[in-house]
């Protein structure tokens, strides 16, 4: 037997390719946009691949307060998101739609490189620079108990869990 691919399967592959494009362009330019509000000049953009998928690193070659890092390093997970929830809001259709969730969920993918670093920069003193060398984050401060955030962090990840469980929870009746 001759398998066949329908149209509607190649266009989902183009909307999942032409998605993916758009979230690494949409998620790097907000990494960037936001460095320049809050003054950072000396920056590297280079385009790479991570597996098959096209991504962009950036490399800051100035130190960055912690404060500032974290800012620059979770605001496309927000500002995207809730970007992503509002469009969502007001399309209708097929193909839009389709293309926004793509877009938010490759965004929240792509995000956990910029929460993973965040959270490992969290134990670093307020007043730590952080600096990016040849792709290796240098941080210049004091080092607090890792313990404590990660109490915190594996309390805020059962959180997220319990309300996804509750809100995905289903109970069905059957009257006979």
């Amino acid at each position: 037997m001759i398998s066949s691919v329908s149209i509607s399967g190649v266009l989902d592959v183009l909307i999942l390719l032409v998605s993916i494009l758009i979230t690494v362009i949409a998620h790097e330019a907000v990494h960037l946009i936001i460095l320049r509000l809050i003054g950072i000049k000396n920056i590297e953009v280079r385009p790479t691949m991570i597996g098959f998928i096209p991504a962009v690193t950036i490399n800051i070659h100035d130190r960055i307060p912690r404060r500032k890092f974290l800012v620059v390093s979770l605001n496309p997970l927000l500002l995207l998101s809730l970007f992503m929830i509002a469009l969502s809001l007001i399309v209708n259709g097929r193909l839009i739609p389709m293309i926004i969730s793509t877009i938010f969920v490759m965004n929240i993918t792509g995000s956990a490189g910029d929460i993973i670093i965040s959270l490992l920069v969290l134990p670093s003193s307020k007043d730590s620079l952080l600096y990016d060398k040849e792709g290796k984050l240098i941080i210049y401060g004091e080092w607090r108990d890792i313990s404590r955030y990660l109490k915190r962090s594996i309390r805020l990840i059962f959180i997220f869990v319990l309300i996804y469980l509750i809100a995905n929870f289903k109970v069905e009746v059957v009257v006979e």
